[in-house]
């Protein structure tokens, strides 16, 4: 099977030799190992000082100690194999050769997978588990275990990668996705838009796992060719998660899937489905059915009977590990006792609808502090529900969650107590959590103390309407801290209308408040003015959208600060001189809906002092006629200038008296900037 071929770059010899090393003995170099460094250097020219060859192998050889076991993969005959025939690099193909069997079936089975296609791991395990690849060795009780190991090995040898673009999710190197494709074979076959009708009617009927790409509108002539897949195992269109909705013919229900009679793996998630048809009663090997993001209402239990699809029973499922949300009913269905004997829960868990607990005692049933393989929970109640009573019911139901002190992420949604948040939340033992959601907690009126937590880097607060007031009590209870927040990176509040004072009641060291803070979002809070001595010294971005003007002479010390947005503050006629002094290294201005900012540059305020900026966006600012004073010029470094939407008349000035920007463009004499005039 040809591939095409790619542009490869080639590492220096002692590049490529730190390389193996670090992949091969978890060292920067070979100095500890003189007996390997000869056999090293000779396997870097033989894989051509490729990174990815060097990073595979090195995988590879990690679990080979002896230089005579070295020796055995240099003088692999497989290096002697001729490329030009299959496109596969030796390197990658000898990799591969030294893989245990049963990773080389699941390494294969990615072939499934399109080029640059992102993936979930528990996914990709599930999908494993299905197939029936994760035959248990002795001693090992649990498949997804099994699976969680081999996808970690495949990680650890290269052959899978984490994601650039998301952390969570992870990818193959074309390179190596044809290396599946070629050990595959016609067993997996992946339909892509670039095919022609007539390749898809040649496609071989050996295939036993397939995906396509989706359409927005999934006509039966482009997939009919599947009916001559009768051993077709797996049907799966990617991607499996995507916020968009999907349309199916019914005739791949009606028609087509009832003849899969060998599916293990089918999946219409994102599909406008209503429902299945009794026909998929009759595929007796499914063990994998993705229903996500459809709008089915009911789960066929046989060809005779329905169950709900939250059904009752869930509880003496005692091995189960992937529950991801669960919605508490009030007098049937899911109970939140329920959850007491599931004990190996793992991963995500939303639980919603805790409006129906009317009964402490039933939280507390629910165990969570001994599911310690839970990473993220969720817990939430009804957006608009305004009951009184419930209130204090409230904090004693949320106090019985309580989870393990290892959890990473939570979110509380429209939690209405208007006491206080339980003593747990913000607790010390919690030195694992690195994300905090708070939002819809209307009759909140302070927040916890979340500053204790080491390791928190993402906190967004939104909707706490009766916070008027930022102190000591979001720092810590009493506990005698070095300093709050030591970990956090991102910082968001919105939607807070009766705040109005942010304070800092403790000293700060050179590192400043907040000493690992990147990005700070303050959106739709009118009444905050006062926010006093903050010193963000290593802050990158900073957002402010609907608040009161004055709030920007509280900002005074930014000296990393290199992006700065300004939106809808209805009051701001110029730039603040405390805002503007010392911001050394802002690259990005951007004013957005300023309605009543007249000259951007006041006080003393010059923009030649910004010498640092490459991009200035004005928009909607309908009383700003010029852009700078007479006296006045640009940043030297500018590379972008966008304005539009501005005066009444839809033209603005660069200078007073001077042609409007449309036409002075080509006398900016600015060689680095691209000007952008909308009107």
């Amino acid at each position: 099977m040809g591939v095409p071929a790619y542009p490869l770059n080639v590492l220096a010899e002692e590049d490529c030799l730190c390389l193996l090393a670090q992949y091969a003995l978890r060292t920067r170099n070979f100095d500890a190992y003189p007996n390997l460094k000869v056999i090293g250097e000779d396997i870097v020219k033989k894989c051509g000082r490729l990174p990815l060859a060097a990073k595979t192998l090195g995988g590879l050889l990690r679990t080979k100690n002896s230089p005579n076991e070295w020796k055995t993969v240099l003088n692999s005959k497989i290096w002697e194999l001729p490329e030009h025939k299959s496109g596969i690099l030796p390197a990658l193909r000898l990799s591969y050769q030294h893989l245990p069997s049963q990773l080389k079936q699941m390494f294969a089975y990615c072939a499934i997978f399109p080029k640059d296609y992102e993936f979930d791991k528990d996914e990709l395990v599930l999908l494993w588990m299905a197939e029936g690849f994760l035959q248990q060795s002795e001693g090992m009780k649990y498949m997804e275990k099994f699976g969680d190991s081999c996808f970690s090995e495949l990680l650890s040898r290269s052959f899978i990668q984490h994601s650039s673009g998301k952390e969570s999710k992870f990818v193959m190197h074309d390179l190596l996705n044809d290396l599946a494709q070629f050990v595959a074979g016609e067993i997996c076959f992946t339909l892509d838009d670039n095919m022609e009708t007539k390749e898809q009617c040649k496609i071989s009927t050996k295939i036993g796992h397939l995906s396509f790409i989706r359409h927005k509108y999934e006509v039966y002539k482009r997939i009919k060719v599947f009916h001559e897949l009768q051993g077709l195992r797996t049907f799966l269109p990617v991607p499996l998660k995507s916020k968009q909705t999907f349309y199916l013919s019914n005739n791949v229900l009606l028609n087509l899937l009832p003849k899969l009679r060998c599916l293990r793996v089918l999946s219409l998630s994102g599909y406008n489905v209503y429902e299945l048809p009794d026909s998929i009663g009759d595929l007796k090997h499914l063990r994998y059915l993705n229903l996500s993001r459809t709008f089915i209402k009911w789960l066929l239990e046989s060809k005779y009977s329905k169950i709900r699809r939250n059904a009752q029973g869930i509880s003496r499922l005692t091995c189960l590990q992937t529950l991801p949300k669960i919605l508490v009913g009030k007098s049937s269905g899911f109970g939140l006792g329920d959850l007491n004997g599931l004990l190996f829960l793992k991963g995500m868990l939303s639980i919603v609808g805790l409006q129906n607990v009317v009964d402490v005692r039933v939280a507390e049933e629910a165990n969570l502090s001994w599911k310690q393989d839970l990473d993220e929970l969720e817990f939430k109640w009804k957006s608009d529900i305004e009951d009184s009573q419930h209130e204090g019911l409230q904090i004693s139901v949320l106090d019985m969650l309580r989870p393990h002190r290892e959890l990473k992420s939570l979110i509380i949604e429209f939690y209405r107590s208007i006491i206080m948040f339980p003593r747990w939340i913000g607790d010390l033992a919690f030195c694992k959590t690195v994300h905090i959601s708070l939002e819809g907690c209307t009759k909140c009126m302070f927040l916890p103390p979340l500053g204790q937590l080491p390791l928190l880097k993402i906190l967004y607060i939104r909707s706490m309407h009766a916070v008027k007031s930022v102190g000591a009590e979001f720092y810590s209870n009493g506990s005698n801290l070095e300093i709050p927040f030591p970990s956090l990176e991102i910082l968001w509040f919105d939607k807070m209308p009766e705040w109005e004072e942010w304070s800092f009641s403790y000293n700060v060291d050179r590192r400043g408040h907040f000493p690992c803070l990147r990005k700070l979002t303050i959106c739709n809070c009118p009444k905050l003015a006062s926010v006093s001595n903050l010193r963000l010294l290593h802050l990158h971005n900073l957002e402010i959208e609907e608040c009161d003007d004055a709030i920007l002479k509280s900002f005074t010390e930014f000296p990393s600060l290199t992006t700065l947005q300004i939106q809808n503050i209805v009051g701001l006629t110029h730039l603040q001189k405390e805002l503007m002094n010392g911001m050394v290294s802002l690259q990005v201005l951007e004013f957005r809906n300023c309605a009543s900012l007249v000259p951007l540059w006041k006080n003393g305020i010059t923009p030649e002092n910004l010498s640092s900026l490459k991009r200035l966006e004005v928009w909607g600012c309908p009383v700003l006629v010029h852009l700078l004073e007479e006296d006045q010029r640009l940043p030297c470094n500018l590379e972008r200038l966008e304005v539009g939407l501005l005066s009444k008349s839809g033209e603005v000035a660069l200078w007073p008296e001077k042609p409007y920007i449309s036409q002075e463009v080509g006398n900016l004499e600015l060689p680095k900037a691209c000007a952008f005039f909308r009107g």
